[in-house]
């Protein structure tokens, strides 16, 4: 098993000054709250509401289990290398119940074939989990 690697290259995108994040995410912006990935799609301007409502769709779909949704994206961010990705999910994968050993099978090297929870259960303690 091996985590996502940090990308040691040297490409950043810039936060957009913030008067823009003002502008753009209107009155619930707080500096000191908003997290760098709401500010990074603030730069996106007029399509900053389409982007909000995208991350809200997924991350509040009533028939996805949040367990599964997470199992997800850290196969995905394992996949594909993307750090940022795993460390944000893999804290909140432990916030809706994936136990560590769950998580750290996310990470598993090599392919995964059939449903991906004959390698990784949906474990029973999920507090969304339909029984």
């Amino acid at each position: 098993m091996t985590l996502p690697t940090p990308d040691l290259s040297t490409l950043a995108v810039p936060m957009p000054p913030e008067e823009d994040l003002r502008r753009v995410i209107g009155s619930q912006y707080d500096s000191r709250k908003t997290l760098n990935v709401i500010k990074m799609f603030a730069g996106t301007e007029d399509m900053f509401p389409a982007v909000l409502g995208f991350i809200q769709a997924v991350f509040r779909a009533a028939d996805v289990d949040p367990c599964l949704r997470e199992m997800i994206v850290l196969r995905a961010a394992k996949r594909h290398n993307a750090l940022y990705e795993w460390q944000a999910n893999a804290t909140l994968a432990g916030n809706f119940g994936l136990s560590n050993d769950e998580i750290a099978a996310a990470a598993s090297d090599g392919p995964v074939s059939g449903n991906i929870f004959l390698c990784v259960s949906l474990p029973m303690n999920c507090p969304t989990r339909a029984d």
